[in-house]
Order: structure tokens, then sequence, then C-alpha cells
């Protein structure tokens, strides 16, 4: 959307606690990655694995803190979704107020007691009021959504995530089957989300989330793939027993093969992030939602 200097009216900007949400789950992840190396996972994988998570940590802590920002005209607010970081919205508030000064000039005391009675006198124009057909359409077009398929969806991928690290150190037939069946819930909630999420009002960080959650769906399916295919090749003599290549995985000691620890344990600490990370954007949309909060 493209805003005129003559019509801006203020710059709002709001400091969110996303930037400390990405602080814990990035610094849980890494005592995670240090606890299993202690336990099992090999030190060097455990390094590595660690490296890449207090890069992004110090990453998050170098780019300061998150926000929202959001741009006052006449007409309605505007969240400038491009900024997300207090540093970068004062830097672009800074470089466009002198802008904005030049084109609208200054006014002195007197001059905004004047536009401001000016302003409660205008009659509602016309085309401030919209009709009824118009009143329906826009209805039509925005889906009264609350979000609960969302939630129900983050809530399965937190799920996903604890069973995850309990199939690491528990070896279960039963176990195997609830994994695939949290699995098959997980991609059906994210379709029927997707879905539910358009033309919708629900926030773009849980949106965004979603999309990401699909994502990972599809990584998902290759690396378990790629899991059964490490099995197969383990096992070949169970090629044309599907029933046995099930009970081999059920049984098999993750602890004993680096290679499906590693792989088990990324999959657990992306489902619990993202699940995490759409937990929180949804409680903070309802409570946004309760209170009735407005920029």
């Amino acid at each position: 959307m493209r805003f005129y200097y003559s019509d801006i009216q203020a710059f709002v900007t709001t400091k969110t606690s996303a930037g400390k949400v990405w602080n814990l789950v990035l610094g849980v992840c890494i005592a995670i990655t240090l606890l299993l190396s202690i336990k099992s996972l090999p030190i060097p994988v455990a390094l590595m694995v660690a490296g890449v998570f207090i890069f992004f940590l110090l990453l998050n802590i170098l780019m300061g803190p998150t926000c929202k920002c959001y741009i006052q005209t006449a007409v309605n607010w505007e969240r400038l979704s491009s900024l997300r970081r207090v540093r970068s919205a004062r830097k672009v508030i800074n470089k466009v107020a002198p802008l904005i000064k030049n084109a609208q000039g200054e006014l002195t005391h007197a001059d905004i007691a004047a536009k401001v009675k000016e302003t409660s006198a205008v009659p509602v124009s016309k085309a401030a009021k919209a009709s009824p057909a118009r009143v329906a359409r826009d209805s039509a077009t925005v889906k009264n959504y609350s979000g609960g398929v969302h939630l129900a969806l983050f809530g399965v991928l937190l799920l996903d995530g604890l069973w995850c690290i309990a199939d690491i150190f528990y070896t279960s037939l039963a176990l195997s089957i609830m994994g695939s069946v949290v699995t098959m819930g997980f991609v059906i909630l994210m379709i029927i989300a997707l879905v539910k999420q358009h033309r919708s009002r629900l926030g773009k960080e849980i949106r965004t989330t979603t999309w990401v959650s699909m994502a990972y769906a599809c990584l998902h399916y290759v690396l378990s793939y790629v899991i059964y295919m490490y099995v197969f090749f383990q096992n070949p003599k169970m090629a044309n027993n599907q029933w046995g290549m099930i009970k081999v995985m059920a049984y098999m000691d993750i602890l004993e093969y680096p290679f499906l620890l590693g792989l088990f344990i990324f999959s657990s600490l992306a489902s619990l992030t993202i699940g995490g990370l759409g937990m929180y954007y949804y409680s903070v949309s309802r409570f946004e939602k309760g209170m009735g909060a407005h920029p």
C-alpha cells in the first residue's frame, strides 16, 4: 500500500516479546542438544547442531528488540509488517519524518486547535456511508473464523515433538503407531488450517507459522522416506514385508544410530518450535481480541 507524506498523521511503535520468545526457544534447543551429547550424541555432531542454534541466538540478540509498527492516516491504521525490529523502525521513522514535515509544514498551537474544531464539525461524507449490499459483500469476503483448527494444529505439533523425544529413549510398537497417527493428524489439520485462514481475520504471524508448518510437513515426509530407506538398507530381508519393516523401525534403538538420532533431534526441535510459536501467536491474538486492543 502506498502512503502520501501529506496524509500521514503518526507512526506508532510498540515493543513485542517475540524476540525474547525466540531467545528462549533457541536457548532450550541448545540445552537439549548439549544434554543429549552427555548421554549419547557424539560430541562433534552436538557441537555442530548447537553451533547452528547459537549462531541464530546471537543474530537475534544483535538485531535488537522486536516490535509492531503502525502508520496512522485520517482514514485508518495500517501495520507496516516489514518493520519488525525497534532499530529498523526508528531508522525509517527518522528518515521519513523530515520529508513529512516538508510536505505538511509545521502547525502552531492555534492551527492545531482550529484543525480539531474543524474536524469535529465536518459531517459524515457519503463515501463513508457503506451501503447494505457492500457491507454484506465485505462480510462474505472476510470470514469470521476464530482459529480453533490452528490451535489444534499447533497442539498436535507439540505432541509430535514430545513423541520424537520419547521415541529416542523408548522402543515400543504402540509408541511407533501413535507417532504415525499423530503425523497423519498433523497433515490433515494443516490442510484444513490453510483453507480456513484464507480470507480470514487471523494475524499475519499465525498465517506465516501455518505456512511454515506446511514446509515442515514436506520436509518431514522427505525425512521419513530417508529413515525408511536407511532402515531398509540395514535390513534388506524385509523388502517385501511391510509389517516386518514397521516392527523393525519400532524396536530400533535410535541411540545406537547417530544418523537417525540427528534426524529425530531435528524433528523434535522443529515440531516444538513451530508448535510453541503458533501457540504463542494464537494466545496473543486471542488476548488482543478479548481486550479490544487497538494500536
